[in-house]
């Protein structure tokens, strides 16, 4: 029985901190930062209180610094300092999840996100903030060679391991879809929705970081911050491998993988493994009613595409003539002309183009609460391995939205 929230200050919080939190957050599909959202809402502060959020007020109650202030000489909390108590450890644990989830959703083109330490504080290596050691170790910001929010339309929590959807198998070239001339008295013809249920099974997926006492101890938080920040990094990225096997093969279910088309077949007479520009023009026609918004391929698949001459003799194309063309301007009006993003990842099919609408293609589902119980034998009994764990899995949502070019056919 989930039991009514009674409002707690900072303060209150502190003193009895522990994995009862952990334990009440999950019962509500909730993460402990949220939980704590709700004990101790931000919209009751005002002032320069309201740039912190609970989690945040939580750790200036407990006199905990998670990154150095440069410009006053205070140098972040260490490992021992935090984990000294189950409070403490608690708090660490919390730490290492934002941490996590910090880097997972920043943004490398605003280049921000929505700071997990005080509103004041810079983004861990960046050029504001400067560490005052081991600065021959550092590099520059890491960033995911492709974002997981640019392939996939969204996340959806579930509670438990299995996930049942409806999706559609419909097929948009069917007769059936078309208006048709109705003569008077006559029936209007109608179309039925074709649908299927959709069976997932997700599985955990993690990583730990295995130390001793002593190699912790001293450790100050904005350098575990780093290393867990590269960690999600690496985890996002082995996420969009698999989101990008989901939207190639499908997602275990019957008509969920996407059509190829081969290259050949799309420009007869063109040579297998040298994409040309009639076979992408054609390839791009065959997304209606989806607009191809993204294509992904492995470097020789990209280097092609970005390489791909205007012209294969000495004239311009009439499409790609600018003013002043006696004949006029050829210009479209259907939006395959619309701007197309491309990413370059080593997991792609080789010598193929994943192109797709990335609105419509798969979403990630992501059980609630996963990792409460490694999060709890941490807090509990203070081990030497932090595992950072998720279970998730990917889903098709409509396979006619991913269409996938086979360059060496």
């Amino acid at each position: 029985m989930v039991l009514e929230l009674v409002a707690m200050g900072p303060s209150e919080i502190a003193k009895d901190f522990g994995p009862n939190y952990f334990r009440e957050a999950n019962n509500r599909g909730l993460n402990v930062s949220q939980y704590l959202e709700r004990l101790d809402p931000t919209r009751r502060y005002k002032g320069e209180e309201r740039n912190l959020d609970a989690f945040e007020r939580l750790t200036e109650a407990l006199g905990f610094i998670p990154s150095p202030i440069v410009g006053e000489g205070i140098r972040s909390s260490t490992y021992e300092e935090v984990t000294k108590d189950e409070v403490g450890r608690a708090w660490y644990a919390e730490f290492c999840s934002r941490v996590w989830r910090q880097a997972a959703s920043w943004d490398p083109v605003r280049e921000q996100t929505r700071s997990i330490f005080h509103s004041g504080d810079y983004t861990l290596n960046s050029a504001q903030k400067v560490y005052d050691d081991d600065l021959s170790l550092r590099s520059p910001r890491l960033e995911v060679e492709i974002p997981l929010d640019t392939v996939i339309s969204g996340t959806r929590n579930i509670d438990g391991d299995a996930y049942r959807s409806v999706y559609i198998t419909d097929s948009l070239t069917n007769d059936a879809y078309r208006l048709k001339r109705v003569g008077e008295g006559a029936d209007i013809p109608a179309t039925s929705l074709v649908t299927g249920e959709h069976y997932l099974r997700i599985h955990k997926f993690g990583r730990g970081i295995r130390y001793t006492y002593e190699q912790m101890r001293r450790q100050r938080l904005d350098r575990i911050g780093f290393l867990l920040s590269r960690m999600a990094l690496m985890a996002e990225a082995d996420k969009v491998a698999l989101a990008l096997d989901t939207m190639v093969l499908g997602d275990g279910n019957s008509n969920t993988a996407a059509t190829v088309y081969a290259q050949t077949v799309l420009h007869p007479g063109s040579t297998a493994g040298t994409l040309t520009l009639q076979a992408w023009e054609a390839f791009k026609a065959r997304f209606s009613p989806y607009i191809p918004r993204i294509v992904i391929g492995q470097e020789a698949a990209i280097s092609q595409l970005k390489s791909l001459p205007l012209s294969t003799g000495n004239s311009i194309p009439f499409v790609m003539a600018a003013g002043g063309n006696p004949y006029g301007n050829l210009v479209p009006i259907n939006p395959l002309a619309w701007t197309l993003r491309y990413g370059q990842v080593a997991t792609s099919p080789a010598l193929k183009l994943v192109t797709f609408d990335p609105s419509w293609a798969v979403e990630m589902v992501a059980e609630i609460g996963a990792t409460i119980s490694e999060l709890e034998k941490y807090v509990s009994n203070q081990t030497w391995l932090l595992t950072m764990t998720e279970t998730n899995g990917f889903a098709t949502i409509d396979p006619l939205s991913v269409r996938i070019l086979n360059i060496n056919a």
